[in-house]
C-alpha cells in the first residue's frame, strides 16, 4: 500500500495517518465488504458494511486505508484487462486530490469521498488526460459521464486530446461504449456563467463543446468549487470571498437574486475533429 501511496503522491502526513489507522485486510468480514465495492449494484451495501465495522472515523482515514488497499485489488483487474499503469495511477490519484482539497478548504486532511471512489475501484471511472470518464448503464441505456477534476487543465488543446484519447480507450477496452453518448452534468455548464465570464474564458470555451439539454438552477455546487465551502456547508452570500474575478462577478450575481445551478449537456462530435 505504501508503494501505491508513493505512486499517487499521497501527502506524507496522510501516509502517516493511514499507517496509524492499522487496518488489515485479513479480516474475513472486511474483505467481503471490500469485494462489494467492485460492483455498482453492491457498492453502497459494501460502504455501509465498512462503516459499521470501522466504527468512529471522524477524519475518514480508516476508510481511506481500506480504499487504498482495495485499489491494489483494482490494479490486478487493470492488469487482467490490459489497461496501462499510467491510466491506473492517474485514476487513483483521485485519493490524493480529495485529501489535498480538504486541506485547502479546512486546513486539515480528511477523506469524505468514499461515496464516490467505488467508481474508480470498480473500473467504472477512468482518468484519461485532463478529464474523467464514467461508464454508465442505466435503464438499459449506456452512456459515458464526463467529470472535471479540480486539477484539470481547461486548455482547449488539452481537452480535445482527452476526448480523443477517451474514445480510443473505449474502443480498445470497452467497445460497447465506443460510440455512445458522452454527457456532463456540472456547474461549469451553467448558462449563468455566460453572464459572468468573458467569451474567451476557458470555461466558456469548454461549454461550447456541449449541447445544453437541461438547466437545474436550485443546486449550489458553485459554493464548493468556486468558494471552497465544504460540501453541505452554510452559504452566506454576503460573506463570500472576492479573491478572483469569477468570485466577485458571481457574488454580485447571487446578491441580485441570480442562481448559478448546474446544467446537463451532451458532448458535440466537433471536439473530435480538427
Amino acid at each position: 500500500m505504501l508503494f501505491l501511496a508513493e505512486k499517487i503522491k499521497l501527502p506524507r502526513e496522510v501516509v502517516e495517518l493511514i499507517i496509524n489507522a492499522d487496518i488489515h485486510m485479513d479480516d474475513v468480514r472486511l474483505a467481503e465488504a471490500v469485494r462489494k465495492l467492485f460492483s455498482r449494484n453492491t457498492w453502497n451495501e459494501g460502504l455501509a458494511d465498512l462503516k459499521k465495522m470501522l466504527g468512529e472515523d471522524s477524519d475518514g482515514m480508516k476508510m481511506l486505508t481500506v480504499m487504498l488497499q482495495a485499489a491494489l485489488l483494482s490494479w490486478e483487474k487493470y492488469k487482467e484487462a490490459g489497461i496501462s499503469e499510467e491510466i491506473f495511477v492517474a485514476t487513483m490519484k483521485c485519493f490524493s486530490r480529495f485529501v489535498n482539497e480538504s486541506m485547502e478548504r479546512s486546513g486539515r486532511y480528511y477523506f469524505n469521498r468514499d461515496f464516490w471512489t467505488p467508481r474508480q475501484l470498480a473500473l467504472q471511472l477512468f482518468r484519461i488526460g485532463e478529464l474523467e470518464y464514467e461508464l454508465v448503464d442505466k435503464d438499459t441505456q449506456k452512456y459515458v459521464s464526463i467529470h472535471i477534476p479540480s486539477d484539470a487543465d481547461m486548455n482547449k488543446v488539452a481537452l480535445r486530446k482527452s476526448y480523443e484519447l477517451a474514445r480510443d480507450f473505449l474502443k480498445t477496452y470497452f467497445p460497447e461504449y465506443a460510440d455512445v453518448k458522452m454527457s456532463c452534468e456540472s456547474w461549469l455548464l451553467s448558462p449563468a456563467l455566460k453572464e459572468l465570464l468573458p467569451a474567451d474564458s476557458r470555461i466558456r470555451k469548454f461549454q461550447e463543446n456541449f449541447i445544453i439539454e437541461k438547466g437545474i438552477p436550485d443546486v449550489n455546487d458553485y459554493a464548493e468549487w468556486v468558494y471552497g465551502i465544504e460540501e453541505n456547508g452554510q452559504i452566506d452570500v454576503g460573506s463570500l470571498p472576492e479573491k478572483t474575478s469569477l468570485q466577485r462577478a458571481m457574488k454580485t450575481f447571487l446578491l441580485a437574486g441570480g442562481k448559478v445551478g448546474i446544467a446537463l449537456g451532451s458532448l458535440k462530435e466537433e471536439p473530435f475533429k480538427e
